[in-house]
């Protein structure tokens, strides 16, 4: 006799089941319990899950009158309620009214973990205001109910004061505290496990201490375990947002006073991030981190770098910090999907879907600029470049460069900001002899090399001067000079300009460096900024009104960067060499 035709025996003549259902297909086992699913075959109605518990195995702990005080909590904890049929031959058997969605065992986005996080802390919340330990928090215990992650898996759940001293150590080794491996428990058990969980479905299914892309084997995840049983502080997620990956971490201290002694502090912090995020939370981590994870299943990619992390997301492509296994040395790596998908989530309204073939053109071509640039000293240094192929059948190419840092969004010293201007028009000049322009010059283009001073990055939009008088209006808005940005306006899509266009956007660069962030005409820090003022401000600037001084800048060097930003093009510095000696004769001054 199997389980299925065991439990219909045993649920047979009963007064409170209804005859027209029947015992269905297994659908999982525990150490205590079993799941079936029970339907009435023919007549459309949805499925339930049936679960027996085996009282027997349970020893002498007391697993009813823990189901029986769950039902007792408010009817906004998100815990799974099940109605108790009846017990007999020592079986519990519990009648739930809906089949789960989905467990927690797939992919989610860092926000959706975020919600999983938020949901089941609520639920542990819950539990330890009645008492209870749950002691059992894993994936398979985690349901959704409709938009609602739910609390599963109660069998293994104790009341605190049975706990507190000694027990037996039940429970799932992989989520366990190291104290809990130990015989110990208190009320940062199950928040710890929570975190266990979230961690692992935000480090590609790889337990806290395991690297990402680490080769899965039970040793593997043995050695990973038995490293956070000694008590090895949890590394950051190599994909997650900063404060999300703070408060999974807190949650995973190897010391216990350090980590939530409640799971309302747990869920409070949750609900605070996702409240931030403002429902955004994790887009752009979650697609850097899915793409990553797809690329790194080519052997020849992953055999020859590790990712280590996200440095940025763009509109063509993302960039991230690799070390190589070959000389352990770390660099920056662009990738950008080819095929399988484009650059981006979608195109611009208006732009043509990307079957690939732009994608491919735009990288080639970037690499392309890069390789004429080698040996010039200002620009940012390319090594290598290639295409790889996910075992998913997608195309990516991808391109190494060196790894520098990024300079801040805003810098309130004049010759600082001058140093930035010399070193990218010392670029510009090489880029410009090139018979290039590179049309996207902003601050997350520019990046600190050390000693080496300032480099100009992102070829991404760069075109050879040719094709730009004749090219797609492309670029950053904010950095725009104006005879690109009223062929914009005017909806022409193209417009002949001048490599003058790269020397207003480096001096809007540098005017924005000195005014705390903010473009011309816009109100000064700290006063919020509206949408009118943006349109108000774009206008006085295309109208050609002389630009006040930055709120961080003197007479002098305001004269180069306001000569550098004028509307026409005419009365800017005629080539990058003339702006660069101005701003040289400042510094000498």
């Amino acid at each position: 006799m199997n389980q299925c035709q065991a439990i219909s025996q045993l649920l047979y003549g009963t007064a409170v089941f209804e005859d027209e259902w029947v015992v269905g297909s297994f659908v999982s086992q525990s150490l205590l319990t079993a799941t079936f699913e029970l339907k009435v075959p023919g007549s459309g109605m949805p499925a339930r899950r049936l679960t027996v518990v085996d009282l027997n195995g349970a020893g002498d702990r007391q697993v009813e009158p823990i189901y029986a005080m769950t039902s007792g909590l408010s009817g906004l904890a998100p815990v799974r309620r099940m109605k108790t049929i009846f017990t007999a031959a020592g079986k519990m058997l519990l009648l739930d009214s809906a089949v789960p969605n989905a467990t927690a065992d797939m992919k989610l986005s860092a926000q959706s973990v975020a919600k999983l996080g938020m949901d089941i802390a609520g639920a542990i919340s819950s539990l330890q205001n009645a008492g209870i330990i749950h002691r059992n928090i894993k994936p398979r215990n985690i349901v959704l109910m409709g938009d609602t992650w739910m609390l599963d898996g109660l069998e293994m759940a104790e009341h605190i004061r049975n706990m507190v001293y000694s027990y037996s150590g039940a429970g799932t080794r992989f989520y366990m505290t190291p104290e809990s491996a130990m015989g110990r428990c208190d009320h940062t058990t199950d928040p710890y496990a929570l975190a266990v969980v979230m961690y692992t479905l935000l480090n590609n299914n790889r337990p806290p201490l395991m690297g990402r892309y680490d080769a899965m084997s039970d040793e593997a995840v043995e050695q990973a375990i038995s490293r956070r049983m000694r008590g090895e502080t949890v590394p950051p997620l190599e994909f997650a947002d900063e404060e999300l990956d703070r408060i999974i971490r807190k949650a995973l201290s190897p010391n216990p006073s350090l980590r939530y002694s409640h799971a309302a502090q747990m869920q409070t912090d949750l609900s605070t991030y996702l409240m931030q995020c403002g429902g955004q939370s994790g887009t752009n981590v979650t697609g850097a981190a899915q793409m990553a994870d797809a690329v790194m299943t080519d052997p020849s990619f992953a055999s020859r770098w590790k990712l280590c992390g996200c440095l940025g997301n763009g509109v063509h492509g993302t960039v991230y910090r690799v070390r190589s296994r070959a000389d352990g040395r770390e660099y920056a790596l662009k990738l950008v999907r080819v095929s399988g998908g484009t650059g981006r989530a979608r195109p611009r309204p208006g732009e043509p879907v990307d079957d690939g073939s732009q994608a491919i053109a735009r990288a080639s071509s970037e690499a392309l600029m890069y390789m004429q640039l080698t040996g010039c000293s200002h620009i940012l240094k390319m090594y290598d470049f290639g295409r790889a192929r996910s075992s998913g059948g997608e195309e990516f190419f991808w391109m190494q460069t060196e790894l520098l840092s990024p300079i801040p969004d805003n810098i309130p010293d004049e010759r600082a900001v001058a140093m930035i201007g010399l070193d990218v028009c010392g670029a510009l000049s090489e880029i410009h002899a090139k018979g290039m322009t590179h049309r996207d010059v902003k601050p997350e283009n520019i990046l600190w090399a050390g000693k080496d001073g300032y480099k100009l990055s992102d070829f991404g939009v760069a075109r050879m001067l040719r094709e730009t008088s004749e090219a797609t209006v492309i670029g950053s808005r904010s950095f725009m000079a104006p005879e690109i940005l009223t062929g914009l306006m005017a909806n022409k899509g193209r417009k002949a300009y001048s490599n003058t266009v790269d020397i207003y956007s480096l001096g809007m660069t540098m005017y924005i460096l000195l005014n705390d962030g903010r473009e011309p005409f816009l109100p000064p820090e700290p006063h919020p900024v509206t949408e009118g003022d943006r349109a108000c401000a774009e206008h006085r600037l295309l109208s050609g009104e002389t630009l006040p001084l930055p709120a961080h800048c003197g007479r002098e060097l305001g004269r180069i960067i306001i000569r550098a930003c004028a509307a026409d093009p005419a009365r800017r510095f005629r080539t990058a060499d003339d702006m660069r000696e101005a701003l040289l004769n400042y510094l000498e001054s």
